[in-house]
């Protein structure tokens, strides 16, 4: 965080510097870099003297960030998220890198220790992966098993590209050397011995085989950034992984079943990468974006957005762990619309002339889509539907099953615990529900077929819950009007006792509204008692 702040302050974003003070600062940059990268377990030779090190029986020990993706002492959300590391120095290295390069050509010492650092901190810390991340073969791995293409789109496809990307942006102009690779780490490109990571009896390695599908052969820092961003426009094979989902939906925690993460996550996917595209516009590697690049980004705000998005408002249904947020009530000009400039200002001959169209009338588009684009949507992966009238006002529907779950919950009391259990909305004024959060009961959420409890939420920060215990959900639709269903069958996990109830539950989108209907209601849990 100091070295975040020696970046704004150089950036001169706290206000200009005189030159004595910037020399200071820069200076103090290339020293804590250094210092910060010494301190941090970055190789296995950090973490053992010589000697115990020369006799340490292991193959890998050598391998560039082998120290910090297996260090016992860091959790395995340090090893996993390691932009938490990197994220924090990438305004102060951007900043300060021109100079250092010409400096350390010239042999000064700090400017080399400055890079060392940078490299060690970001280029190596960034793209260490865990030997669970890295195995092949692994059916139960965080992208499945990476040998079967089927099922399988590589390595970082979810939308933690997001904040990948941006490190990764700042590091290949940081780096200074367009020739250079983005990482030394070796088992990023294809000349590795992937046999090495092989489970027994693994599928074949194919030829030319990496980590990342887009990813072969060294190119240099910014192509080998364009390569790993361009992968995660590919649609998912499977239930349960992250992606952009075939239903228009964005997905990243899925390990229990598809979530709904078009705020956390997912915008900040799909916005990361327009963002990249406008750094490298009018260079070699711009050029060689391909089209899915900006189309899938267009694709996903005029279809999905338009309809998620009400006067203004994104429905906190739907945005994953933020579903608290203070801001999802200016998500359409504040978001939305600045992505949709950009695509359209600066990416226009990408787009198919029906679908820049649709990108314009989404920027010109103040305070959510106008004229109301009236229709009925089936969101099918994610067991969501929406419906929007001519007549201005809105509803949708979240259930839940084993395929899909709501909201994930990062506070300590999971108030969304409901929120796919067949919430239903309504909307007129597009705010109903934005000045209430706060005080919500959310016991007791519209749609919700349950105990109307009066006794403590439970505390399970960090769960994704609300993955049903069953099988048939579903959600149809001709456009206009649409019925979603459902088995309000609870949650199966021993952390999940908090429900009560079981039931059959239909949602009948109309012309003048939504018709709810429940059959079998039934107590199957204990909750606070029969009678209540």
């Amino acid at each position: 965080e100091e070295l975040g702040g020696l970046g704004y302050a150089i950036a001169g974003l706290g206000g200009a510097l005189d030159n004595a003070t910037r020399a200071r600062t820069k200076a103090a940059i290339y020293a804590a870099t250094a210092a910060l990268a010494d301190a941090v377990p970055v190789d296995v030779a950090d973490m053992y003297s010589a000697e115990a090190y020369l006799n340490l029986a292991d193959s890998f020990k050598a391998q560039r960030g082998e120290g910090f993706a297996t260090h016992p002492k860091l959790s395995f959300g340090d090893r996993t998220h390691q932009w938490d590391f990197a994220e924090q120095i990438g305004l102060a290295c951007a900043e300060v890198a021109p100079e250092a390069a010409a400096e350390a050509l010239q042999g000064d010492s700090a400017a080399i220790g400055f890079f060392d650092g940078m490299t060690r901190l970001v280029s190596d810390v960034m793209f260490a992966l865990t030997t669970k991340r890295r195995k092949l073969g692994d059916a139960s791995g965080r992208w499945a098993d990476l040998l079967d293409f089927s099922t399988s789109n590589g390595v970082w496809s979810d939308a933690n590209l997001g904040h990948r990307g941006k490190t990764f942006a700042v590091l290949a102009w940081a780096l200074q050397d367009y020739n250079r690779p983005i990482t030394y780490v070796p088992y990023w490109y294809d000349d590795y011995d992937f046999d090495s990571l092989a489970k027994k009896d693994s599928l074949p390695i194919p030829h030319n085989f990496s980590l990342v599908r887009s990813l072969g052969s060294v190119s240099g820092a910014p192509s080998d950034v364009v390569a790993i961003l361009a992968g995660s426009f590919v649609r998912p094979f499977r239930i349960k992984s992250s992606g952009y989902l075939p239903d228009g939906f964005i997905s990243h925690h899925a390990d229990k079943g598809n979530d709904a993460a078009l705020n956390a996550y997912g915008f900040a996917w799909l916005e990361t990468n327009v963002k990249v595209a406008s750094i490298v516009r009018g260079t070699v590697r711009g050029d060689s974006l391909p089209d899915a690049w900006f189309q899938t980004a267009a694709q996903y705000l005029t279809y999905t957005y338009s309809k998620v998005c009400f006067r203004g408002h994104l429905d906190f249904a739907f945005v994953g762990r933020s579903y608290s947020s203070d801001r999802l009530h200016a998500f359409w000009d504040a978001s939305i619309v600045p992505v949709a400039a950009t695509l359209a200002s600066d990416f226009s001959a990408r787009l198919p002339g029906p679908l820049l169209g649709r990108v314009t009338a989404v920027r010109d588009a103040a305070a959510g889509p106008s004229p109301n684009p009236a229709g009925n949507t089936a969101f099918w992966v994610s067991n969501a539907m929406v419906h929007r009238a001519a007549a201005g006002w809105y509803m949708s529907v979240r259930m839940r099953s084993r395929r899909a779950h709501g909201n994930e919950n990062f506070d300590k009391i999971n108030k969304c615990w409901h929120c796919g259990s067949g919430f239903l909305q309504a909307r007129v004024h597009g705010d109903e529900y934005d000045q209430i959060r706060a005080r919500m009961d959310w016991r007791a959420l519209p749609g919700v077929t349950e105990e109307w409890r009066r006794d403590a939420m439970p505390e399970t920060k960090g769960d994704m819950e609300g993955a049903g215990g069953n099988t048939f959900a579903a959600v149809a639709s001709d456009g206009e009007l649409g019925v979603a269903a459902f088995e309000n069958s609870q949650h199966e996990a021993e952390t999940m006792s908090y429900a009560a109830a079981a039931s059959s539950n239909g949602y009948f989108f109309q012309s003048f509204g939504a018709v709810a209907l429940g059959a079998g209601v039934r107590r199957v849990g204990a909750g606070e008692g029969a009678g209540r």
